[in-house]
């Protein structure tokens, strides 16, 4: 298995995140955290209910002409590669909040509490507009308390979109670097693995790279792996 992109502290790979993390199990790899935002099918009135790719055109989550696997299908082997006393946090939205909250207990994770990232923008709604994201923070095995305590599980960071020459969005739902960043310093140390599976433009690797913490990273879609890989090596551009 070709990593896509490799750098010092971590990798890059493009491609199915199922088929990745079954051969990252075979090399016997372990993570200290998992960090994902989760693509998951439109719910039956078209508003895309995954946090991290759109999910358009179809109501049976079909992104990339591939249906977007289940929480069902990766939650367990996200459990085999996870260390034990490791974190989890899994960005969802508001429809699919409590089975996310069933599915991982149902596996023998424990969840702390739900999270909430609060956006300087708001999505039009005939029911209150959208303002907010939910990040669910669990765990595999004994609790482990985070570095730093005095954190608010209330955050507030920009929803800034990144644009290309033609001013088009890069990504629909980037996540911010520096949301990303607390969250990965409050549950590893510097030289610990994350695990983004679906990385999409790469702002859980950016903040990894940034703190000094090794990266696996993994995205079906070529053109958000070719933006990553820019981003990466734009970062190591600013460190030098």
């Amino acid at each position: 298995m070709k990593p896509y992109f490799e750098t010092e502290l971590g990798k890059l790979y493009n491609g199915d995140c199922l088929e990745v993390m079954d051969e990252l199990i075979k090399q016997g790899i372990k993570i200290d955290l998992l960090c994902v935002d989760p693509d998951y099918p439109l719910t039956s009135r078209g508003t895309a209910g995954g946090t991290g790719g759109m999910l358009k055109n179809s109501l049976d989550g079909n992104v990339f002409g591939k249906k977007a696997p289940s929480i069902k299908e990766w939650l367990p082997k996200v459990k085999t590669l996870l260390k034990e006393k490791s974190h989890i946090y899994i960005m969802v939205n508001e429809k699919n909040l409590i089975d996310y909250h069933i599915e991982l207990r149902n596996q023998g994770l424990n969840v702390f509490k739900t999270l909430v990232w609060i956006k300087d923008n708001k999505i039009t709604n005939m029911y209150y507009m959208g303002q907010k994201e939910y990040i669910i923070f669990a765990r595999k095995g004994k609790a482990k308390k985070i570095n730093n305590c005095g954190t608010s599980d209330v955050f507030m960071f920009p929803n800034k979109k990144l644009k290309d020459e033609n001013n088009k969005n890069l990504h629909d739902t980037p996540k911010p670097v520096e949301l990303m960043e607390v969250l990965i310093k409050n549950s590893t140390k510097e030289g610990d693995v994350v695990l983004d599976f679906m990385c999409g433009i790469g702002s859980t690797l950016i903040a990894s790279n940034k703190t000094n913490r090794k990266y696996i990273g993994v995205d079906i879609n070529e053109k958000y792996c070719k933006i990553t890989k820019q981003r990466l090596q734009n970062e190591q551009q600013t460190l030098l």
